[in-house]
């Protein structure tokens, strides 16, 4: 499953994003642009493999981010580049 890159570009003031579980493989480097509020984020339980390195670059308020049970084998240079207030990044349980 793959989300478009344009589904969550009006949520500016969203807080919180789940999607855990949803089979998904692929995340648009775009699919978080604009979301400046966003402060959690679970991405656990999915089957992706790679993270660009731009996907998380206008979610700069992140303070957790979930990458747990996935199939990481790449995350890109930079990738969490200015996250300054990011207090927890979990990676258990990847490839």
């Amino acid at each position: 499953i793959e989300i478009g890159p344009n589904v969550f570009h009006n949520l500016r003031s969203l807080v919180m994003l789940n999607l855990n579980s949803n089979k998904l493989h692929y995340l648009h480097s775009n699919l978080l642009k604009n979301m400046k509020s966003l402060k959690y984020l679970n991405l656990s339980s999915n089957f992706l493999e790679i993270i660009e390195f731009n996907l998380f670059s206008d979610a700069l308020n992140l303070q957790i981010l979930d990458l747990s049970q996935n199939r990481l084998r790449i995350i890109q240079d930079f990738t969490f580049f200015n996250l300054d207030h990011l207090k927890d990044l979990i990676l258990t349980n990847n490839r």
